[in-house]
């Protein structure tokens, strides 16, 4: 495996080495992006969301178009018990019901905390099938695949002998977010490995969905070389921590949030499925970028909207899908109420932290998870200018537990284009919440609970 690196100190990066198959990149951190010339929700099958984006685009010039109704969506929990567990989720009052039959113990690893989807639409799979790529949050970390199968509501492993006993190598430590492509992206799963800093490129057979033996490539970052070694955070930036990945919305881009060096780093892909590291994005310094997610609106416009776990803030940016550039177009805001401490007294560890941020597909609201709270954490709701693209603080309401690391829209089902319900996994309570989401005001409504889950990690409405 040949080892590139690159370390041009200008602000402008031009990359000096072109992608081969099996390679491992060594990317040093970068100064500030501004120079280059350079919606869609991150969980689900982006081009699934695109769909449903344009559908509203539609459905907005001639008010003919509507919702199809659904009985019930499907939801998987995953997380720190080493369960993968499904959940049906009814349509109209958004009551949880366990698929008790498809619980997978163990299948997964001990860590799933992540878990990213692609429909049955190829090779022998069935249509209402669904493909299952979960990541095991250890080291070395590991990806594993399954099969949902609808019909019968089991999950089944699916891979090698020895893919399936101790899984895939995600290309690092700690994988903590995974994603598949679409688009020129297609057939590939895109994994952010946490502890080491890295993201790997993972083919997809087109003909069973089983995951390549080895990574196609593997990116390492650091922090930019102009940096002090450690940040304004010592002990979360010591070095570049990758937290998530994020596909924009015409599969061509994938950007890495590095919450230990204060970048956003952008891949390129192409329709050879070559995969190019480009340039990174500054963020403030000690900000700590967490999630990043992406909208397309009725003109074509993509935005970018990130959450930014330690300063609990939240961005907004222009995103240029010819050249990868993501252009601030608002400063950041706090994802807690004005005047509201962001630490000290019933504050916990040692200060509020955003984890998850979704937009709904009607682009007129964002909604981030905040933690820290000593006795209940919070959902933010931010609502959009669907013009300008810039967010304004509306309120936040009590997510009924504490850590909500992640929570999803009912819009991932590519089924219910007004995001009607909002699932939260909580970590440190074990439990899950589903909200009724009013989209007139963008106020949740607590509509149902389940207790006693596990430590979970993810909350995700699947794509069927």
């Amino acid at each position: 495996m040949s080892t590139y690196r690159s370390s041009s100190p200008s602000n402008t990066l031009k990359p000096r080495w072109s992608v081969a198959q099996s390679q491992k990149f060594h990317i040093k951190g970068r100064a500030k992006l501004d120079k280059i010339p350079l919606r869609m929700l991150t969980r689900a099958p982006l081009a699934l969301l695109a769909s449903l984006s344009l559908a509203l685009c539609a459905s907005a010039a001639s008010d003919t178009s509507k919702p199809a109704k659904m009985a019930s969506y499907t939801l998987f929990t995953a997380g720190y018990n080493g369960t993968i567990v499904p959940y049906s989720v009814d349509a109209d009052k958004g009551q949880l019901e366990r698929i008790s039959h498809g619980v997978q113990v163990n299948s997964s690893g001990t860590s799933p905390s992540w878990i990213a989807y692609t429909s049955g639409h190829h090779g022998h799979a069935k249509h209402s099938d669904l493909h299952l790529y979960s990541v095991d949050e250890t080291a070395p970390g590991r990806l594993f695949s399954h099969t949902y199968q609808a019909a019968k509501g089991t999950i089944v492993q699916t891979g090698t002998h020895l893919q399936r006993t101790n899984g895939t190598s995600s290309g690092g430590d700690g994988p903590v977010s995974c994603l598949v492509g679409h688009g020129p992206s297609k057939g590939l799963l895109f994994v952010a490995n946490y502890n080491s800093g890295t993201a790997a490129v993972v083919s997809i057979d087109k003909h069973d969905g089983t995951l390549a033996k080895e990574a196609k490539h593997v990116f390492q970052f650091t922090r930019p070389a102009s940096a002090p070694k450690l940040g304004p955070v010592p002990d979360r930036q010591d070095h570049s921590y990758a937290h998530q990945v994020s596909i924009a919305p015409s599969g061509r881009w994938v950007y890495v949030c590095d919450l230990g060096a204060d970048q956003i780093h952008h891949l390129r892909i192409d329709e050879s499925h070559n995969v190019e590291f480009v340039a990174s994005t500054d963020v403030p310094a000690g900000s700590g970028p967490r999630h990043i997610t992406f909208y397309r609106d009725c003109s074509g416009k993509d935005f970018a909207y990130l959450a930014s776990e330690l300063d609990n803030t939240v961005s907004a940016f222009a995103h240029d899908d010819a050249t990868g550039k993501l252009e601030r177009i608002q400063d950041p805001i706090l994802a807690s109420p004005p005047g509201e401490p962001l630490s000290g007294p019933g504050i916990l560890p040692t200060n509020r932290t955003t984890a998850e941020i979704a937009v709904v597909p009607a682009g007129d609201f964002v909604y981030v998870s905040d933690r820290g709270d000593e006795e209940e954490d919070h959902i933010s709701i931010f609502s959009r200018d669907t013009e300008t693209g810039k967010l304004s603080f509306v309120e936040w309401i009590k997510s009924g537990g504490r850590m909500p690391r992640h929570f999803s829209l009912s819009s991932d089902t590519g089924r219910d284009d007004s995001a009607r319900w909002l699932a939260v996994g909580h970590q440190t309570d074990q439990n899950i919440v589903i909200f009724e989401r009013h989209p007139d005001t963008g106020k949740l409504t607590r509509a149902d609970t389940r207790a006693n889950i596990g430590q979970v990690a993810f909350t995700g409405f699947a794509p069927f």
